[in-house]
């Protein structure tokens, strides 16, 4: 009994043994089935694909040299190169625009000009001012292409312009780093709100109900001679005055402004209690601020300004040699 059950455990070994070698040759190198060819050392591919050195199979139509492009890449100079980078025959970086026109090219956006492969905007990089390689010295900035000098002690250079990290809510202690709109920058840390009843201008808290240049809003400013009084902007004339273009005015007696700011009275009105009243007499006109009679006045003779001579007079508005006055000889 144990003899036969010994020769069938031979036997099962051998069987077992040759079924190993077998895999093993298989695993090495594999013959590949009907329609298709041997990639490499261990691929097949389908007939009709080529096999890359990689040992990748790819289709005719998406084979570019040694790459294979998906759908979402076409073959641009031997690389496989983004639809929207494609331009004609070229395939643009990724900073890079293709040009209108027959013959498209990658060109640089309007503005930027190709400095050692990358779109630069030369009018304000201090790497490039001006023109590829043209680095401005150690605190200078680049403003419109020319390097000019540095900032104030303290100031550091963000986006071309000198600020104050210490101070700036826009650039708080590094370019860029921007508080939040409650908040100030102290020392360049962004720290809380503004105290009760103030708002933040400029990432300055002021107090909309007293400050001149913010008076009950950001940006709204009082006039030279004017005050901030709860958030609104007060005249500092006298008592019964108004501003006017800058100036201090009685709105009751100004003849220019009569009322009101711009309200002109005509020439021979005068202003009263801000209201225009005209003006002289019947037959008079003013001139110089006064009633005159244009028909016998020598120094305003038909005209206000028409002096007559020393010897004339003043007649139905003409300058005449008359019986009322002496002529010398």
């Amino acid at each position: 009994m144990y003899a036969k059950s010994f020769k069938i455990l031979i036997v099962l070994l051998s069987v077992l043994y040759v079924l190993s070698f077998r895999i093993a040759a298989k695993q090495q190198t594999p013959p590949c089935n009907n329609g298709h060819f041997q990639c490499g050392s261990s691929l097949c591919c389908p007939n009709g694909q080529n096999c890359l050195q990689n040992s990748i199979c790819c289709e005719v139509g998406h084979t570019c040299g040694q790459n294979c492009c998906d759908n979402g890449h076409q073959c641009k100079i031997g690389s496989c190169c983004p639809n929207a980078q494609v331009c004609g025959d070229q395939c643009c970086r990724t900073d890079q625009t293709c040009s209108n026109g027959p013959s498209k090219t990658c060109v640089c956006p309007t503005g930027k000009s190709d400095c050692n492969g990358a779109c630069i905007v030369t009018t304000s990089d201090p790497n490039n001012c001006g023109g590829c390689g043209i680095t401005c010295g150690t605190g200078q900035t680049c403003l419109n292409g020319i390097c000019s000098g540095g900032c104030s002690s303290g100031q550091i250079t963000c986006d071309g312009a000198c600020i104050d990290p210490k101070t700036d809510p826009k650039n708080c202690g590094t370019c860029g780093t921007k508080c939040d709109n409650g908040q100030t920058c102290s020392n360049g840390i962004c720290s809380g709100g503004c105290s009760s009843g103030q708002i933040t201008c400029d990432g300055a808290c002021i107090d909309p109900k007293t400050d001149p240049k913010n008076c009950a809003t950001c940006g709204t400013k009082c006039d030279n001679d004017q005050t901030c009084s709860n958030g609104i902007c007060n005249g500092g004339c006298s008592s019964g005055q108004i501003t006017c273009d800058g100036a201090c005015i009685d709105p009751k007696t100004d003849p220019k402004n009569c009322g009101t700011c711009g309200t002109k009275c005509d020439n021979d009105q005068t202003c009263s209690n801000g209201i225009c009243k005209g003006g002289c007499s019947s037959g008079q006109i003013t001139c110089d601020g006064a009633c005159i009679d244009p028909k016998t006045d020598p120094k305003n003779c038909g005209t206000c300004g028409t002096t007559c001579d020393n010897y004339q007079a003043c007649s139905n508005g003409i300058c005449s040699s008359g019986h009322s006055k002496e002529r010398p000889f």
